[in-house]
This record gives structure tokens, sequence and C-alpha cells, in this order.
């Protein structure tokens, strides 16, 4: 996962930890100083060029939440956030994500399951195909659920059951852990779609 992740300042006092994975950062070298500085400029202050903040606004709304400074900080106060790339990617085509999850993918993999099991972390949202598809693969005794079914726009669920052996990951989750997929929260994200699924499996 890229440094230092940002945990909300409720984020361990909730009943279930959740996690909101994102895909990789996207400034140029310098420009940030890990995810929690990002999150707290973009997400939670609001700051930014619309473009910017958008991919937090997306996911503010696919929880149910109105766009508000009061909201802003209450929902992110709620979950810790982070991304799966530890290095910082290009944009349009020099985004180098794909090439790095092609070539670290177990290395990731065992980054994030470790930081999970440090965090007692409950519920994964993977705002992110690319991310999603290369998580661990699943165990004999796993199963996947598709929630939502478009053309192109689809949920998945699936559960990860403590103290399996998963390919490309050489980490054991230490208790059972869900995982949603979600399509990547750009322009062309429609929250409401989501939302309504969503709502009947947690609220924030």
């Amino acid at each position: 996962m890229f440094k230092n992740v940002f945990i909300g300042e409720n984020a361990k006092n909730k009943s279930k930890r959740i996690l909101i994975l994102g895909e990789s950062h996207y400034e140029e070298a310098g420009e940030i100083d890990g995810t929690e500085s990002v999150v707290k400029f973009l997400a939670v202050e609001g700051n930014d060029t619309e473009k910017k903040t958008m991919f937090y606004k997306n996911i503010m709304k696919t929880f149910g939440y109105d766009i508000t400074p009061e909201n802003r900080v209450l929902f992110w106060n709620k979950v810790f956030c982070g991304n799966y790339v530890d290095k910082l990617c290009g944009k349009g085509e020099n985004n180098t994500a794909k090439h790095h999850i092609h070539h670290n993918r177990n290395v990731y993999n065992n980054k994030l399951f470790d930081f999970i099991n440090e965090n007692e972390i409950d519920i994964v949202f993977c705002f992110s195909r690319l991310v999603y598809n290369n998580l661990p693969s699943f165990a004999k005794s796993e199963k996947e659920i598709k929630l939502i079914t478009y053309p192109q726009l689809y949920l998945n669920k699936f559960t990860y059951q403590p103290n399996c052996n998963h390919k490309w990951c050489d980490v054991q989750l230490k208790k059972q852990l869900t995982v949603y997929g979600l399509k990547h929260p750009s322009a062309f994200y429609n929250p409401e779609t989501y939302s309504e699924a969503i709502k009947n499996e947690i609220q924030i």
C-alpha cells in the first residue's frame, strides 16, 4: 500500500472497521506526502479542483452522503482509506498502475493483508476493477457473489476466510474479511447505481 494510510478519527471505534481501497496516486513525485495528506486535503477539506475531488465525492455518494462540509468530516472520520499501488503513477498514456500491479501483485497483496491484520479490518470496498481483479485468488471454501450486474458496471462481494492459503499472497488473514468490488469512481461513475444495493449490505 502507498505510505501513510489515512485513518479517520473514529475508524477504530466502529463495530466494523472499513477500508476504502483505491488504486494509486497520480501526482508528480514530491507533490504529496502519503495518502493521509491527500485524503485530508481533497476529501475531508474538499480543496482543489472539481476533477481531483470527484473521486472522493463519488465514494461518499455511493454510501448515500450528500456533499457538504459537515458530511465530508463525518464520513471520512469513520473509515480507513488507502491505495493499493505503493508508487506514484502517471496520468493518461503515462499511467503505470497496470505495469506495477502486473510485476508486484504478490508484494502488494502481502502488504495489504498485513495492513488488514494489523488494523483488524472487517470490510474492504475496492474502488478499482484493476485492483479487485488482482487481489489474492479465492480458496476452495470461498465464493464470489454478484449483487448488481449491468453492462460493464457491476458490484461483487466475496468473503475471505481466516487461516487460509491464497494464490498471489503469502499472508494468512487472522479473521474473516468481506470485500466489495466496484468500478473506479471517475467522471463516468454513477454512484446511484450502487447506493441502493450497498445500503442493504451496510450503512456507514
